[in-house]
């Protein structure tokens, strides 16, 4: 072999060893690159999975939250039914008064807003048939003393649709019974929806 053949050789034989080195070096750097992938990856990964977790927790926590607010509507609902079948009934048992214990009733109203002078009374038909023939004249006589005189007003009357009404000095004391009951509803409804909405 001549000098030449040899030189040939020996860039040939350098050239595969450092094809080797350089394949090798490649080999380790994209094997590091790949494990540094597959970390990074892995990472995405978790922080995903976890804000997944996140994302999965407040959907629940707020389905859970809608569910219970649609439960609590529904009771608030409810209760608010029973309040007014309360009131309705109300009205139903008002209606239902005759003889001596509508007589009362109609007294004790008058009593806690007549003190004297002129008095019209408007009396729905109905009412008026509920109450004891002689009511006018006993009204009159418990208030004749106190200076009272008693009218019986026909126009008002045909415009009630239930109970009365007691005017004095243009001022009209307004039993119908929905506007009882809007007062009692008034007076007892804080306390009543306190005990039945506590909680809620």
């Amino acid at each position: 072999m001549n000098g030449l053949e040899r030189l040939i050789q020996r860039i040939e034989a350098e050239a595969k060893d450092q094809a080797a080195k350089t394949i090798e070096a490649a080999k380790m750097e994209a094997s590091s690159i790949l494990e540094s992938a597959e970390i990074e990856a892995e990472d995405k990964k978790r922080q995903l999975m976890s804000q997944l977790e996140v994302e999965v927790k407040g959907i629940r926590d707020r389905k859970v939250s809608r569910a219970a607010l649609t439960a609590r509507d529904e009771v608030l609902a409810a209760k608010r039914e029973a309040l007014e079948t309360v009131y309705t009934r109300m009205i139903g048992i008002m209606e239902a008064l005759e003889g001596e214990a509508l007589f009362e009733f109609l007294l004790r109203r008058f009593q806690a807003v007549i003190k004297n002078g002129d008095v019209v009374i408007a009396l729905n038909d109905q009412t008026a048939r509920q109450l004891p023939m002689d009511y006018l004249d006993r009204l009159l006589e418990a208030y004749q003393k106190e200076g009272v005189t008693l009218k019986l007003e026909e126009q008002r009357r045909q415009q009630l649709s239930n109970g009365f009404q007691l005017i004095q000095g243009g001022v009209v004391y307004d039993f119908t019974y929905p506007a009882l009951v809007a007062e009692v509803r008034e007076s007892v409804e804080p306390q009543l929806a306190q005990q039945l909405f506590k909680g809620v």
